[in-house]
């Protein structure tokens, strides 16, 4: 397993942990109505998600910019068609807490998209800083 892969790993299991103390303390303490499997369950397809398309995403980014872009694309749109379908399969069959439901799912995705974008960010800067330096030196 590449260093970066075992990098984001643990980020993501800290950002899982994190997520889970404030959100069964939150569910504990201010929704007690709120099923507690949903919000794990939630928040593992999620960490799982996020985890199985930046391991895509790497391998892509390792062999060109080009196939970054097209790999990025075809992963964020089968990631949310899958989110799409859990939510509304969900919202289908449990008909209690949509809006608890919706709420924390937002949540959990919008903190892990920060954690992909950041990751992602400083894994391209450090693939390709050498050859903006030799652009800079061309102009």
């Amino acid at each position: 397993m590449k260093i970066e892969t075992k990098t984001f790993l643990k980020k993501i299991g800290v950002l899982s942990a994190i997520l889970c103390i404030l959100g069964l303390t939150v569910i504990h303490s201010l929704l007690p109505h709120v099923d507690k499997l949903t919000f794990l369950l939630q928040l593992f397809l999620v960490s799982l998600g996020t985890l199985i398309s930046h391991i895509q995403l790497i391998k892509a980014l390792k062999h060109s910019l080009i196939r970054f872009n097209s790999i990025f694309m075809a992963v964020s749109i089968i990631r949310m068609l899958a989110y799409a379908i859990f939510i509304t399969l969900y919202l289908i069959f449990i008909k209690v807490n949509h809006i608890e439901f919706v709420s924390a799912f937002m949540i959990i995705y919008f903190s892990f998209l920060f954690l992909d974008v950041a990751e992602f960010m400083k894994l391209s800067d450090k693939q390709y800083k050498p050859i903006k330096k030799v652009e800079a030196k061309r102009r």
